[in-house]
């Protein structure tokens, strides 16, 4: 039971593209820990990912994410939300939007498909429309969100010499997702399928 002005929390099921839609933009507190996914866990995901994708189901369930108003007043007008709880999976997420966005731009594609990388690409970015400046829908912590910028321009990461958990995570799994991507979905119209069963 609640106590007199507390609020029930909101739940709401979304897919991908729902969830990095809109206006939204989600901040990774500082106090979170880093980024600690390995290759363990992303292949876990990428396999999952993949069974849905070959499967007739309808949905699948990713696991919670749970956001709040995001009290740091530094970063409030343009992330509003802050990550409480999946940051690890929300994260791995995100690697995994820009590598698809990545493989079907080396890709020779339709107008149609061409699409559906503009439909990625907003995924991973909105345009703020008080100063028309693109604005990344997931910021890491300070440690790993140079990479994170740094993909989302399409540049390459360092092989060595990550200083922290985070940048050494986000380089190793974008490496693997890529080449997950690569192995498993060979030509543009099945990458594309893939990604919009997501």
């Amino acid at each position: 039971m609640s106590a007199a002005g507390d609020s029930i929390p909101e739940v709401e099921s979304r897919n991908v593209a729902q969830f990095f839609g809109g206006k939204r933009a989600f901040k990774i507190p500082d106090y979170q820990r880093e980024y600690a996914w390995e290759e363990e866990q992303v292949e876990a995901l990428c396999t999952d990912l993949q069974g849905f994708f070959d499967s007739d189901e309808p949905y699948y369930m990713l696991g919670q994410t749970i956001i709040a108003q995001n009290a740091d007043l530094n970063d409030k007008s343009r992330y509003q939300f802050a990550v409480v709880d999946g940051q690890q999976r929300l994260t791995t997420l995100f690697l995994f939007v820009m590598a698809a966005r990545d493989q079907l731009k080396a890709l020779e594609l339709n107008p149609a498909q061409l699409q559906v990388v503009e439909v990625l690409t907003n995924m991973l970015r909105f345009i703020d429309d008080a100063d028309g400046q693109a604005v990344a829908r997931l910021k890491s912590n300070e440690s790993g969100n140079s990479y994170l910028a740094d993909l989302l321009r399409g540049d390459e990461l360092p092989i060595e010499g990550h200083s922290t958990e985070t940048q050494r995570n986000i380089a190793e799994n974008f490496t693997y997702i890529r080449s997950f991507l690569k192995d498993k979905f060979v030509t543009s119209e099945a990458l594309t399928s893939f990604v919009q069963k997501l």
